[in-house]
This record gives structure tokens, C-alpha cells and sequence, in this order.
């Protein structure tokens, strides 16, 4: 589905809408929610073509106090995912080195309650890791097709015996997190 830029900027009490990838098309809208709905009117009229044909992506020229906000939005969404990540490794590993779920809960600054979420959470990702391990184990290995390279077999062996190594840590790490529970 092609896509078409709605770049657009404030004009007075109006949105001026352009179109970068149609020589000439332009348009308004008096509110920025209304911007995408204009720009995709003109377009499909523009080139005759049904509006559900294409995707409008609306890029606002914003003031600098509005960019500086969004900037800081984004940041913020960024750090919080970070931060999500970074918690539930180190869950991840303290559980696995004995610690309670009350001694992570201090550490980290997060209630019992949360550390136990977080468990239970990781042991169903250790479980779906494991359930994809042993599917992959599970499936027959190919022979190579005639005239084709047998370090394609070699490498299916290797990848199995990897897999083998993944799901063995895996089953080890669960045991770990069921005895931390």
C-alpha cells in the first residue's frame, strides 16, 4: 500500500496541508485531527483513486515548545521501556541466585506483589522458550536436496545440538525460578 506524506503548518487559524509526493497538491483543514481526512480527499481526487487505496502519514510542522514536549514524551516512553527490561533481567537473575521475592522487592523498590508478577511472567516466557525449543528438536531434519551443499546438514545438526544445550539451560532456570517461588 503506497503511503503519502500530509506535511502541514500552522496558518493563521488554519492547517496548510502539502502533499511532497504530488507536484501541486495542497489543501486545508481547520483543526490538526482533521488534516489526514482532508489530505486523503484531495489525494484520492487528485489521482482518481479510491481513498482506502493509500495510507496518509500527517507530519505537523509543531512549535518549538510543542516539539520539545513530544521529544520529552518520547524520551520518557523510551526510559520507562528501558527500565521495564533492565527490572525484569535482574528479577530474572536474582531469582536464579536465591534471593527472595521479598529481598528483590527491597532491592529494586518494588512491592513483594510486583516481584511475584514479574515471576510469573518470566516463567511463562522460560515455558514458551521451552515448548519452542523442543518443537524445533521435535521436527524431523531435512536432507540436503540433490546438488546441494552438505554443510546445509552439518549445519542442521549443529543448530539441533544448540538447541539441545537451550533447552537443557532452560529446564535448569525453571527448576531455579520454581524452587524461588
Amino acid at each position: 500500500m503506497k503511503t503519502y506524506t500530509a506535511a502541514c503548518q500552522r496558518s493563521g487559524k488554519w492547517w496548510s496541508i502539502s502533499v511532497p509526493e504530488i507536484k501541486g497538491l495542497h489543501s486545508q483543514a481547520r483543526r490538526l485531527d482533521q488534516v489526514e481526512e482532508m489530505a486523503r480527499d484531495a489525494i484520492a481526487l487528485m489521482l482518481d483513486v479510491p481513498a482506502e487505496s493509500f495510507a496518509v502519514e500527517v507530519h505537523p510542522e509543531l512549535p518549538p515548545v510543542a516539539a520539545r514536549a513530544v521529544e520529552a514524551r518520547r524520551a520518557a516512553k523510551e526510559a520507562a521501556k528501558q527500565a521495564d527490561e533492565e527490572t525484569t533481567s535482574a528479577v530474572r537473575l536474582l531469582l536464579a541466585d536465591r534471593f527472595t521475592v521479598r529481598d528483590i522487592g527491597a532491592m529494586l523498590g518494588l512491592s513483594p506483589q510486583r516481584i511475584s508478577q514479574l515471576t510469573h511472567q518470566i516463567a511463562k516466557v522460560v515455558a514458551a522458550e521451552r515448548r519452542s525449543v523442543e518443537a524445533a528438536i521435535a521436527a524431523p531434519a531435512t536432507k540436503p536436496l540433490e546438488g546441494e551443499d552438505v554443510t546445509l546438514q552439518a549445519l542442521d545438526l549443529d543448530e539441533q545440538a544448540q538447541l539441545i544445550k537451550r533447552e537443557k539451560e532452560l529446564r535448569l532456570e525453571q527448576s531455579r525460578l520454581g524452587r524461588a517461588s
